[in-house]
């Protein structure tokens, strides 16, 4: 009787062991679910918080060492996966985003991507944090007013700091609902980067300064915001027909600083520039040559430099020869040139130019004429090279030196230790 007794005890636990797990196993599943309806509903609480100040707002931003910006900013709100430890069945929760826009007049750059944000109802605040892919990241610290927001800023990666006072696009208050009535920045000319500027560039090492011109195109971009070119023109002469080109796409511009930088990946010239009351000012740069001069252009052409006009390159230019070695070349002669822009390629120029040699005095009908292969201008500097090919009978010359103020001065030279110094101008006791 004993053994049966042993097996049904057996059984019996086994039974109750299966009904306790069952349980326990339900009762783990409805904390589960239990948890889940509080995330839930704590979702559902702040999507109507959020969906309050969603919407488009208007405004300006101030620095400490700059004049008031308008801004644009866009609040939307998007649900993200929420998965609560490890949960199978995520909530769907609520998160910021959008975008903070600066406006330079009515161009817009710098679009910084909301990545985090917060609102706080009970204490009618706003903390967002935006990115720009180029600038970094900025806090943005605002309390809820009647209208708006009002706060202040920080971007910690330029060292700069201000305030901010947006309004509501639709004009209701800010528990109202939002309108989206986009981006509605003030039009000042004055502060608008795109348009045409005409002023000058010194050049201080040679003790002259070029004609300049920067045209600044902006073109708004569906999803990708504003996108602009710069177009820089440097002219030699009043003329406006001997000039170099520099095309800088998407440069860039810091709406905060209002600072303009167009540098290019294998081009010499830098020019650091800074946008005021509709004009640019700063300075340029070269890579070969370091610090250039002072850069000033504005939309109503009133900066003049206090050096003389850049001379052009175009026509002729009387030289000197003294000749060294076995040379035997007439002393009198002179460079010609013809000076025409390359728009294709950033600071270049094309030229081409003959050497003159006379046999008699300066221009004299009695000449023989070499036109220069190879030839090499810089535009800026001035230095030249071209080799005199094809004067019957004799060996290839190489002319190679520098144009200064007074004219070209430089050598040609031949094979050996043949050749001639170069100076500018005529030789002395020339006749005129």
């Amino acid at each position: 009787m004993s053994k049966p007794n042993s097996i049904t005890n057996f059984l019996v636990l086994i039974a109750l062991s299966i009904v306790f797990n069952g349980a326990c196993g339900r009762s783990r599943l409805s904390d589960r679910e239990v948890r889940r309806e509080q995330i839930r509903l704590n979702a559902e609480t702040k999507k109507r918080e959020l969906g309050s100040i969603k919407g488009d707002y208007s405004g300006t931003m101030d620095t400490q060492s700059a004049s008031s910006k308008p801004v644009a900013l866009h609040l939307d709100v998007v649900e993200q996966p929420f998965n609560d430890n490890g949960g199978i069945d995520p909530v769907m929760m609520p998160q910021l985003s959008g975008y903070l826009r600066i406006y330079s007049g009515s161009d817009a750059f710098d679009n910084w991507n909301v990545i985090r944000g917060e609102f706080d109802p009970k204490r009618s605040s706003l903390e967002l944090v935006v990115k720009d892919d180029r600038l970094g990241e900025m806090q943005l610290s605002l309390s809820a007013s009647r209208l708006g927001f009002i706060g202040g800023w920080q971007a910690t990666s330029l060292s700069m700091t201000g305030t901010m006072a947006l309004i509501r696009d639709d004009s209701t208050n800010i528990g109202g609902p939002g309108q989206g009535g986009g981006d509605r920045p003030p039009t000042n000319g004055q502060d608008q980067l795109s348009g045409s500027y005409v002023g000058y560039a010194d050049d201080e090492a040679r003790g002259v300064h070029f004609s300049a011109s920067f045209l600044v195109r902006a073109t708004t971009i569906p999803g990708q915001g504003m996108k602009f070119t710069v177009d820089v023109r440097l002219t030699r002469g009043s003329e406006a027909t001997e000039f170099a080109v520099w095309k800088f796409d998407n440069p860039e511009f810091n709406a905060l600083s209002r600072k303009l930088t167009l540098r290019k990946e294998g081009v010499n010239e830098n020019f650091i520039l800074s946008l005021n009351q509709g004009a640019l000012t700063g300075e340029w740069t070269s890579a070969v040559f370091g610090r250039m001069g002072a850069v000033a252009a504005s939309k109503d052409s009133t900066f003049r430099s206090s050096l003389p006009l850049a001379l052009p390159r175009s026509g002729a230019h009387e030289i000197c020869l003294k000749n060294f070695g076995e040379a035997n070349l007439p002393e009198h002669a002179a460079i010609t040139m013809a000076v025409t822009p390359d728009v294709g390629i950033d600071g270049k120029v094309r030229t081409q130019a003959s050497i003159v040699f006379y046999l008699g005095d300066y221009n004299s009908s009695e000449r023989f004429t070499c036109v220069l292969d190879q030839v090499e201008l810089d535009y800026i500097s001035g230095r030249f090279q071209g080799i005199c090919r094809s004067l019957p009978n004799t060996e290839p010359m190489t002319i190679s030196g520098s144009f200064k103020a007074a004219g070209f001065e430089g050598r040609l030279t031949a094979s050996g230790s043949n050749g001639a110094n170069i100076t500018a101008g005529r030789c002395q006791g020339a006749r005129t």
